[in-house]
């Protein structure tokens, strides 16, 4: 059963990605620079579906020339390992689980406007829905990967029209996928939670909505008729693209 919330604080897993191929494996996979990153150095990723949606975020770093490390989620560890193995083909590059790593606080990924896909967020966002490209998460001057054309076309030949906010409410927090509903939009769907942790007046939450939603200043969260959120400011500008 899936709990109401994301834990206040958990250890991340790790994913070792090793050997000759690991710089072009995930250079080829992945939606930022891998080239970019210097030994001891970490980055906002993400793993797309070829219709750009996203099926992992998490943070990669370069242990040495030839070795990365991924950080994610222990629920969602198995899963990135086994869809990065289905592309392995003939590449010279071993993918494995490594040792967990100290806790992170979700209240500070919340606070931080810091996007994550959890599982019933898989295949529901792409990267500029949930601030990726705000936090350095997407490279548009990288080559071809999962997804990539269709991301730079949402970017230079069209509008961004769904972004992530922060909102505040009473009662418990709503869990990954609760959807979200406008005054606009009716008994329509407006958009989907994406994190949401303990608040000292509830909780607090990041949601993806469609930017015309936003001048609204509220959302119901799980039905037309739900309790109303109150979005609050994010710590960066939702025009501010990096990468």
């Amino acid at each position: 059963m899936e709990s109401a919330h994301v834990d206040s604080t958990q250890p991340f897993a790790t994913l070792l990605v090793n050997g000759p191929d690991a710089q072009r494996f995930l250079q080829s996979l992945t939606c930022n620079d891998v080239t970019s990153l210097t030994t001891d150095a970490r980055q906002w990723n993400g793993l797309c579906t070829p219709k750009g949606r996203l099926l992992a975020i998490f943070w990669l770093e370069r242990v040495e020339e030839t070795t990365f490390r991924i950080l994610i989620d222990p629920e969602s560890a198995p899963f990135l390992q086994s869809t990065l193995l289905k592309y392995r083909f003939r590449s010279k590059v071993t993918i494995d689980l490594g040792a967990e790593t100290s806790g992170l606080t979700w209240a500070t990924f919340v606070a931080e406007g810091w996007p994550w896909i959890l599982p019933p967020n898989r295949e529901m966002f792409l990267p500029q829905w949930v601030n990726l490209d705000l936090i350095g998460g997407v490279s548009f001057k990288k080559g071809c990967y999962p997804g990539q054309e269709i991301i730079a076309r949402t970017r230079y030949l069209g509008e961004v029209k769904r972004r992530m906010v922060k909102v505040v409410g009473a009662g418990d927090p709503p869990a990954a996928g609760t959807p979200c509903f406008s005054a606009a939009m009716g008994e329509q769907t407006a958009g989907r939670v994406v994190l949401s942790v303990p608040h000292p007046d509830g909780y607090a939450a990041l949601v993806s909505v469609p930017k015309s939603v936003i001048p609204e200043g509220t959302v119901a969260i799980g039905a037309p008729d739900g309790a109303k959120a109150t979005l609050t400011p994010l710590p960066y500008a939702l025009d501010e693209v990096k990468g």
